[in-house]
């Protein structure tokens, strides 16, 4: 940059693939200069701010060296990342296959599975059907063990939960209403008998589902029963007495635990 007649003048060389150019710049204050340096190397592609600035700061008299203009590297776009599985949408059908647990209908506990189908409109608001059949279970006289009955029970409810719990862990209060049909068959008397009752049991409970995916859940249940009829079953012993092998009680309680599909 120098300075003739109270003007200065600024010689500005840019170097650019391979291309040399040169401006002669004139004007009356260095900030003028500098304005038109930094256009010029902006577009040609250079840092200009950078070499405006440095231009700036000479004293009258001395030249800018040239600047070796330098394109800006090219910007590498990231891989795209693979997307994970979500649902476009809340799931609404809900599948489950569960273990089965029953304390209470039967003579001893009983383990059962249990095949549920469900669906959920919205708004916390699940309802669900199960159908579960529990393993064979038996019962004796206490006077005679020989003597006794075998118990097989099925199971179909009904149950409405609302959940109070949002997120990956969702709490329900839940209501059931079940029809029970059990077979009895007596064993070890002269005069074997069976019987196949079927009443209604109503209940109450607690759903937790622990949330893996969008698509897949754990479900578990705990709920209490009560029969709306009470049955009692009873067989003739050898000696001709009629004496109870099982009676259904007040109240039993329930669990179950198992994988939930969501669609």
């Amino acid at each position: 940059m120098t300075e003739a007649e109270g003007r200065l003048r600024l010689v500005l060389r840019v170097k650019s693939r391979g291309f040399v150019g040169e401006r002669v710049l004139e004007g009356s204050s260095c900030e003028e200069l500098t304005e038109s340096a930094a256009v010029i190397l902006a577009m040609s592609g250079t840092a200009g701010a950078a070499v405006a600035s440095a231009a700036s700061r000479l004293p009258p008299g001395e030249t800018a060296p040239p600047t070796a203009a330098t394109a800006a590297p090219p910007v590498e776009s990231a891989p795209p990342r693979a997307r994970p599985f979500v649902l476009s949408r809340a799931p609404i059908l809900r599948v489950s296959l569960a273990a089965a647990l029953d304390v209470g209908t039967l003579p001893t506990p009983a383990f059962g599975g249990a095949l549920s189908v469900g669906v959920a409109p919205g708004r916390g608001v699940a309802l669900n059907l199960r159908g579960t059949l529990w393993a064979s279970s038996r019962g004796v006289l206490a006077a005679d063990p020989q003597q006794g009955g075998t118990f097989d029970l099925l199971s179909v409810d009904a149950t409405g939960c609302y959940a109070l719990v949002h997120g990956l862990l969702e709490l329900s209060p839940c209501v059931m209403l079940e029809l029970e049909r059990m077979s009895a068959t007596g064993f070890g008397t002269p005069n074997s008998s069976s019987a196949n009752p079927l009443w209604l049991a109503v209940g109450a409970g607690l759903e937790a589902r622990w949330e893996w995916t969008r698509a897949f859940a754990l479900d578990i249940v705990v709920a209490g029963i009560v029969p709306t009829r009470g049955e009692s079953f009873a067989i003739r012993s050898a000696t001709g007495v009629l004496d109870n092998v099982q009676r259904i009680g007040l109240a039993a309680a329930r669990a179950s635990l198992g994988p939930e599909v969501r669609f």
